[in-house]
């Protein structure tokens, strides 16, 4: 069971029991608001980044809709398995201040980007190309969240520490990627490093 928040033509937005029950009613309260705010913008969105992508938009609909679940602590960033799985986001259930609604949404349209990639079959997710356009498409849809959540309290690093290869990646382990890698001739892919054909 869940706790839903509402759908649209192509979203179903909820929240797991298990997770939900597990909240303060001020928490739940404010990732009912950050819920609320993400459903006024999944549809304009949809139709921006399927015309971006090209995508045949007949894979979502009513008999279709992709899952976004509000699941994850406020620490976490988000993630999804690809087309057809849910994605999970960072409720930023302890955030009642006017930055958690665009956090949120740029965290869904990281994922939902990624969502689309194997639908297009020129992009792939887990690689350096797939990881920047999702973060491309957070910052050109969603720039005030994206600088609330990477750059919080003025501290700017999070395209450095990319840049840099240093930090963590999103499962919390040491980058693999080598200081100023080049990510124009060599694309990272999870394992290796490919040349760019």
């Amino acid at each position: 069971m869940s706790h839903n928040f509402g759908n649209t033509t192509n979203f179903q937005l909820d929240s797991p029991d298990d997770f939900w029950s597990g909240l303060s009613a001020a928490r739940q309260t404010n990732v009912t608001a950050n819920a609320n705010f993400l459903l006024g913008q999944v549809e304009p969105a949809f139709n921006t980044t399927t015309g971006w992508f090209g995508t045949d938009t007949t894979k979502f609909g009513a008999s279709n809709l992709q899952e976004v679940s509000f699941d994850l602590p406020d620490d976490q960033g988000a993630n999804n398995n690809g087309y057809g799985s849910a994605i999970h986001i960072n409720a930023q259930s302890n955030n009642g201040s006017a930055t958690a609604g665009p956090i949120v949404s740029m965290l869904w349209m990281a994922e939902w980007a990624e969502i689309l990639m194997p639908l297009t079959n020129n992009w792939h997710a887990n690689d350096s190309s797939g990881e920047g356009l999702s973060h491309y498409c957070a910052l050109q849809l969603f720039l005030n969240g994206h600088n609330d959540f990477y750059n919080a309290g003025g501290n700017q690093i999070f395209v450095q520490n990319w840049l840099n290869g240093d930090g963590t990646t999103n499962a919390g382990t040491a980058t693999p990627n080598a200081a100023r890698s080049d990510w124009v001739n060599y694309t990272f892919t999870g394992a290796t490093v490919a040349e760019c054909r």
